[in-house]
């Protein structure tokens, strides 16, 4: 089994698929660490929408096909056979519109997209999570998602369907507290740790968070540094030993 992205192998596939849902799958292609692949991940697991998850080990075999050069990148047959998607935040747009986790107006696309920074916001703090003191700027993320979440009406940020923006804050809410388990309730916070936890809990989600799917951080997302080389990207726990049974062989 791997221990990071060191491993020098040929990538893996893992094939979700859905009871409900017998689309043709889309493709996401990424490393084997969860990284700017697991909002796309989270997006597609949420609305139950098939796909392969081709996760690549530190051989640069996705330079081959990648338009700039990095991953991840995105294929579905609503965009033909020959064209390969790329850049991350596109990617996740593109996934919710097409899965219908957009919002179905202008205002509410507004505040996908505004959610969905947000959670850039936070996620990029995530160094903080080993400091004595919360910094002004991520209390100031955080209040706002707190008057977010308190003029919704719902569960959710969004009002009372899960949505894009959600997810976007659900993953990065849920990093600080992989990283630092209380850090929300400790800095009293209780109601968007109540909110993670309500998406955690969508049927979907649980499962996928749940599933081999699901990969564990590595050292270099704990936000303790950056090693600035593959040797950071060494996984904190054991993954699942299924995730890595199907090698990948692709079609051309």
């Amino acid at each position: 089994m791997p221990i990071g992205l060191g491993d020098q192998r040929n990538a893996v596939i893992n094939r979700a698929r859905f009871d409900s849902n017998d689309q043709q799958p889309k493709e996401l292609h990424y490393f084997a660490i969860q990284g700017l692949g697991e909002l796309p991940r989270l997006l597609l697991e949420a609305s139950k929408t098939p796909y392969d998850s081709i996760m690549y080990f530190g051989t640069g075999a996705h330079k081959a096909f990648a338009p700039f050069g990095q991953m991840p990148c995105y294929k579905g047959p609503e965009l033909g056979t020959d064209f390969i998607m790329a850049e991350s935040h596109a990617i996740s747009r593109h996934i919710a519109r097409e899965v219908g986790l957009y919002g179905s107006t202008p205002k509410e696309q507004a505040l996908n997209d505004m959610l969905w920074e947000l959670g850039n916001d936070i996620i990029g703090k995530k160094e903080e999570a080993h400091k004595d003191a919360m910094s002004d700027k991520l209390r100031g993320f955080l209040d706002g998602a707190r008057k977010i979440l308190g003029a919704s009406g719902g569960d959710f940020l969004t009002g009372s369907t899960l949505q894009m923006g959600d997810i976007g804050v659900f993953n990065s809410l849920q990093r600080f507290e992989l990283v630092k388990p209380g850090y929300l309730k400790d800095n009293k916070y209780d109601d968007l740790k109540s909110f993670m936890d309500r998406v955690a809990g969508v049927p979907q989600i649980e499962a996928y968070l749940n599933s081999e799917r699901r990969l564990p951080l590595t050292q270099n997302e704990l936000g303790k540094g950056h090693s600035g080389d593959l040797t950071g990207y060494v996984f904190v726990t054991d993954p699942h030993a299924s995730t890595f049974e199907e090698e990948y062989k692709p079609s051309n």
